[in-house]
């Protein structure tokens, strides 16, 4: 039987971030994330009613950077106060969406005054994930005219400050991303210069966020395709073994021998090939290590030669300073 975790392994194999969009309504998350999809996926609006209703997950492949983003929109996660219930189950839904762990926690704030509001979703983020969800966040703020530099430089309010001090201590990516008219296709808006670089940014990561509550749910998954697969394999053998009567009944030995043999000459011409891979890169191994033995040699005779070098200048002082003395 196939387990989660061979199919966690065979998802890692594919290049893929997992991202999690997080936002207060109104900040522009949703439309975050399109930008990020290079399509209109989620439904935004720019009003502070929140459009979203539920977890929705969303994939694209990204054109600049080759990697597969799986970006998750939230719903009313920071907009309302959740009960401790209510908290670990929005965070079991993205753990079921994203079973490999968050790659960016992208936090989405709406340029402007900095509310007592956005500081407890800020809070909210740090108690629900925990203070070391910063150094896996990357920070957005939308709908910004200044750059990324000019707002890392802010010293007032002291509020937002503190924060960047904290993000950028904790190794918190952060972008800026102008205002851009909603009325303009997503495409258009997606290929803007700040978008581009928070995909690529976002691409050259390689740390996860993985929690104990993403291990609890990784493995209820498990369990549960564990227990599909083992409850299949009796009605698939019962088949398998009415096939093959049905083929033997009719006698047709040759066409299961002819199979058989086809098969046997793909893998002996698949071992052929990685053989002659494995021989490739014997040869390229020994070119290297004879280019390198050669290096050296020449490094060594350019020392020996320096050497020479130096005794014939001595030996040339010598002479001219008895020279100079008769």
């Amino acid at each position: 039987p196939v387990s989660l975790s061979t199919m966690v392994e065979l998802l890692k194999a594919v290049p893929h971030k997992n991202i999690l969009v997080l936002g207060k309504t109104g900040s522009g998350k949703s439309y975050v994330g399109n930008l990020l999809l290079g399509r209109s996926a989620f439904s935004f609006s720019d009003d502070f009613e929140s459009v979203t209703h539920s977890c929705q997950l969303e994939i694209a492949s990204d054109p600049q950077t080759g990697v597969e983003l799986r970006v998750i929109d939230t719903c009313g996660f920071l907009d309302t106060s959740l009960s401790p219930a209510q908290v670990k189950a929005s965070i079991s839904t993205f753990a079921t969406l994203a079973p490999t762990g968050i790659h960016a926690m992208v936090v989405v704030i709406k340029k402007g005054r900095f509310t007592q509001d956005q500081i407890n979703a800020l809070i909210a983020i740090a108690t629900f994930f925990g203070e070391d969800v910063w150094k896996h966040s990357v920070v957005v703020f939308n709908q910004c005219r200044m750059t990324r530099e000019e707002v890392m430089a802010l010293t007032y309010p002291e509020s937002l400050a503190g924060y960047l001090r904290q993000w950028s201590a904790a190794g918190a990516a952060i972008f800026t991303v102008p205002w851009l008219n909603y009325e303009v296709g997503v495409e258009q808006h997606a290929a803007h210069g700040d978008v581009r670089a928070i995909k690529a940014h976002i691409a050259q990561r390689t740390t996860v966020y993985f929690n104990r509550q993403f291990q609890e749910v990784r493995e209820r998954l498990e369990a549960r395709a564990r227990a599909a697969v083992e409850a299949a394999i009796p009605r698939l053998l019962d088949a398998n073994q009415r096939l093959l009567d049905g083929v033997l009944r009719e006698g047709d030995w040759e066409r299961v021998v002819r199979a058989v043999q086809e098969e046997n000459e793909e893998a002996r011409a698949l071992e052929h090939r990685l053989r002659q891979g494995e021989q490739q890169a014997l040869e390229a191994r020994l070119q290297v290590q004879r280019a390198e033995a050669a290096a050296a040699q020449a490094a060594q005779e350019a020392e020996q030669a320096r050497e020479r070098c130096q005794q014939v200048e001595a030996s040339t002082r010598e002479l001219v300073q008895l020279a100079h003395q008769q």
